[in-house]
């Protein structure tokens, strides 16, 4: 069976976006959603970043369940899937690139917070994750955009490179796989989707295998920096998705 033009090309956006993804443990729709933009319409772009990204989660669990903070994990799904709903509801009257202007400077302000401050902070427990997890699910469910909040509070959590990525994994899986439902609801996984996702899969086994080698020897100093730059990264691309929306 011959593949198509189309397919390599997205499969190839999707094999970058899943090393990044499987590295940092985020990112994936960051820089999946930015170059399929050019290439697809939205309505094919974010179903298949929903079904590679919850594919990349499945992989990155299955290899790394036990480093999963179970408690975290329960309380940042379930707060998140509460969330979803209000975000989906309250996407008729909230201001779109208002919210994205401040969650994109919460998040920029954040990281370089973190880069420059010679003091750690610190949470000592995991009873914040109720909280995150609920505003990351209104988020979600608003404009697809719930991993800010997560990614930050794993940072504050000071997990290490491996429990960071499994946690985040295990609200990617829930969240990713409900994001699925509601694709499947509206219609959008057509036929193309399906085959452009058919022909990323192995790109997507083999980029998760990369983005494991590259991280698995780094200290977790060095990993902790990667995740703030990849939070400023973020929240410039959120900034500048909402100066485009204007």
């Amino acid at each position: 069976m011959n593949v198509p033009l189309d397919g390599i090309t997205i499969a190839g956006i999707i094999f970058v976006a899943t090393i990044v993804r499987a590295s940092l443990g985020f990112g994936e729709a960051l820089v999946g959603m930015s170059l399929l933009a050019s290439f697809l319409p939205i309505k094919v772009a974010a179903p298949l970043i929903a079904l590679a990204g919850t594919l990349t989660a499945s992989v990155i669990l299955v290899r790394e369940w036990r480093e999963v903070s179970v408690t975290a994990a329960s309380l940042l799904g379930l707060s998140g899937f509460a969330g979803v709903p209000i975000g989906v509801w309250a996407l008729g009257w909230l201001d779109d690139q208002l919210v994205k202007c401040f969650l994109g400077a919460l998040v920029l302000s954040f990281a370089g917070w973190s880069l420059s401050q010679r003091f750690r902070l610190e949470l000592k427990t995991d009873r914040w994750a109720l909280g995150v997890g609920f505003v990351a699910g209104v988020l979600t469910g608003a404009y697809n955009t719930g991993g800010p909040p997560v990614v930050i509070f794993g940072t504050l959590r000071q997990w290490s490179p491996a429990k960071f990525r499994a946690t985040l994994q295990s609200w990617a899986f829930l969240g990713g796989t409900w994001a699925i439902v509601c694709h499947a609801w509206e219609n959008h996984l057509t036929s193309r989707v399906c085959s452009l996702f058919f022909w990323s899969i192995p790109g997507i086994m083999v980029a998760c295998w990369i983005g494991r080698r590259l991280t698995s020897t780094l200290p977790q100093e060095r990993f902790r920096k990667l995740v703030h730059w990849g939070l400023g990264a973020l929240g410039c691309y959120l900034l500048m998705d909402a100066a485009r929306s204007t």
